[in-house]
């Protein structure tokens, strides 16, 4: 339920409102019919001490128009902001986080510490406006439309401050717990769709049953689910890119058997693929008799190149706990590029040709002139203790343990494309070199920055990784503080640079999506969670922003030969 109780908040302001209305009635200051009926309609709310209702909350807690009014009014009266209440844990969302303008409504949750609250009073205060007034029945509150277009329309200066009531089950007019949370809207919208996989948390058994496994195209500003675009399928695929224009799509994807099949293909509405949209890693020479896989591919600004992880030998560990599945590295790899002109893949040159140097996980700068990758020397040591082959273990471990058995730290360097010819590669200052793990390097579209994953080892899905920015000529990387408490990584920006989307393990074992806003000066925000995208028992990862309008993928379809 929404009420307008402002004319109510001070104790005698009604009657200053009565003795007012008389006043002008009385004087004749409405001559006008209609100003005079108007008049008379107020007049007679206030003395009827009616409040104004409108529909709401469809798991409002009181039954009617006038229980909720009296329950309001008598919580009003009763509830004084500096007494001591029990604690309201707002889990989302988080205080002081900035929303997109295009953004629809979160879903406000909150954890309640007193057992003998039955229901809740939310207080919405806007700058200059009239308090709305909500109640619920459950720990958690899914804003109307018109209502967050409401609190969106006036936070773009001043926060939003909403605050919460618990209620005590009898009576329930008495506060006995408290919770509030100030919110605030930028004047920059996303603009983008989101492509991302929804996968079971557990990776082995993620593994074992790729159909379950669905790529979505997720629209930050719907209020509908995100379209599952493609499911159901017999083999894994995975990481995927876009070009910039959004004229392209890539995709890593293990058609046929062949764990180094990549999917290239013109982007449109239905997209119905054969054997001719793909090439295969596999088609690159190599001398130690493995299959080539091609991992972390990446298509170029312009689409007329990948480039990806080749030659490689990894290590992969399958681990029992749910928030941390796997621990997996190339102990040996290289970087080349496919053309797209010759349909030919071609080593890319990077300066050192020494067999224990492990380089992966390639990105392009926004002009396609430059790459950056994170590159390790893996000690001959290691690589005998692992078997010299690509591994897959389950060991009944944690990943802590995993990663003081199996230290690895990476740095990320920079390469000019050169079209292909390559050059030499030079370690970028502010993410390397440093006693820990740095990763996933990713420019904004604009150019300015860098940001990029950082652990104290490994290369994905480590517990401790942290986000981190820089500018592009990579000198001085600074902590970014949309970091949560575990897991933060999978980052994209969106075509505008005003946004970046990252996954994180805030809340439970299944990675969530966060956005945080990027400002002139390489600031972000304090994020927020879009939990529309979420679906249970599943997590998600891979998310890529896409250059394309909403709805411009509806289907992904392979059909197998």
């Amino acid at each position: 339920m929404i009420l307008d109780l402002s004319f109510l908040r001070k104790e005698g302001r009604r009657d200053v409102i009565l003795q007012m209305i008389c006043r002008k009635l009385r004087n004749g200051c409405a001559r006008n019919l209609f100003c005079r009926a108007i008049l008379l309609f107020l007049l007679l709310v206030c003395a009827a001490s009616q409040i104004i209702i409108k529909a709401g909350n469809p798991h409002a807690a009181v039954k009617t128009e006038e229980d909720l009014e009296l329950k309001v009014r008598s919580v009003i009266n009763l509830y004084r902001p500096d007494d001591s209440y029990g604690k309201i844990k707002i889990r989302s969302p988080l205080n002081n986080s900035l929303f997109p303008l295009d953004m629809a409504s979160p879903l406000f949750e909150w954890d309640e510490m007193e057992d003998s609250v039955a229901q809740w009073l939310l207080i919405v205060r806007l700058e200059d406006q009239p308090a709305l007034y909500f109640t619920s029945s459950q720990p958690y509150w899914d804003p109307k439309r018109d209502v967050w277009e409401k609190i969106k329309r006036n936070s773009t200066h001043h926060p939003a401050e909403i605050t919460i009531l618990g209620l005590r089950r009898n009576p329930q007019t008495e506060v006995i717990s408290a919770g509030t949370v100030k919110i605030y809207t930028s004047n920059d919208a996303v603009g983008a769709p989101i492509m991302f996989r929804r996968v079971p948390p557990s990776f082995s058994y993620a593994s074992l049953h790729p159909d379950l496994l669905e790529w979505c195209l997720g629209d930050i500003s719907s209020y509908e689910r995100p379209t599952v675009i493609m499911s159901k399928q017999p083999f894994c695929s995975s990481c995927h890119t876009f070009s910039m224009d959004g004229k392209f799509i890539g995709m890593d994807i293990d058609y046929g058997g062949d764990k180094g099949a990549y999917l290239l293909t013109p982007l449109r509405e239905n997209i119905l693929l054969t054997r001719q949209d793909l090439f295969s890693w596999g088609d690159f020479p190599r001398n130690d008799g493995l299959a080539a896989s091609g991992i972390f591919s990446r298509l170029s600004p312009n689409g007329d190149y990948v480039v990806s992880t080749v030659n490689d030998i990894s290590f992969l560990a399958k681990i029992s706990d749910p928030y941390c599945s796997q621990l997996f590295f190339p102990i040996q790899s290289n970087l080349a590029y496919y053309d797209k002109s010759d349909r030919m893949i071609r080593r890319l040159v990077t300066g050192d040709l020494r067999r224990e140097i492990v380089e992966t996980d390639p990105s392009w700068s926004p002009d396609g002139k430059y790459l950056l990758f994170s590159r390790t020397t893996m000690t001959r040591d290691l690589f005998r203790e692992l078997g010299g082959d690509t591994i897959f273990s389950v060991e009944d471990t944690d990943i802590d343990r995993l990663n003081n058995k199996y230290p690895v730290q990476f740095d990320i360097y920079r390469v000019p494309f050169s079209r292909g010819r390559g050059g030499s590669a030079r370690a970028l200052p502010g993410a390397s070199h440093n006693g820990r793990s740095n990763y996933f390097g990713r420019y904004s579209p604009d150019g300015k920055w860098i940001v990029f994953t950082q652990s104290d080892s490994g290369l994905v899905l480590q517990p401790d990784s942290r986000l981190r920015i820089m500018p592009s000529d990579g000198s001085i990387s600074r902590p970014m503080q949309c970091n949560r408490s575990r897991l933060n990584s999978w980052h994209t920006w969106s075509p505008n640079s005003r946004w970046l989307a990252f996954v994180s393990k805030e809340n439970m074992p299944y990675t969530e999506l966060y956005l945080t806003h990027i400002d002139e000066d390489g600031n972000d925000s304090v994020p927020v969670r879009v939990s529309r995208f979420n679906k249970p028992g599943f997590a998600i990862n891979v998310p890529e922003f896409a250059n394309i309008k909403a709805g411009g993928i509806q289907k992904i379809q392979i059909i197998q030969e």
